[in-house]
């Protein structure tokens, strides 16, 4: 049972590193595309 929660806990930080990344690449197009 312990070893799922793991799994699950590691899809978790995966996914938010995923939305960071994104999150971090919108802003830049974005404040790229403002400055052209």
């Amino acid at each position: 049972m312990q070893k799922k929660v793991d799994h699950v806990n590691k899809e978790k930080k995966k996914v938010e590193n995923v939305k960071g990344m994104v999150g971090k690449a919108l802003h830049h197009e974005s404040s790229h595309t403002k400055s052209e």
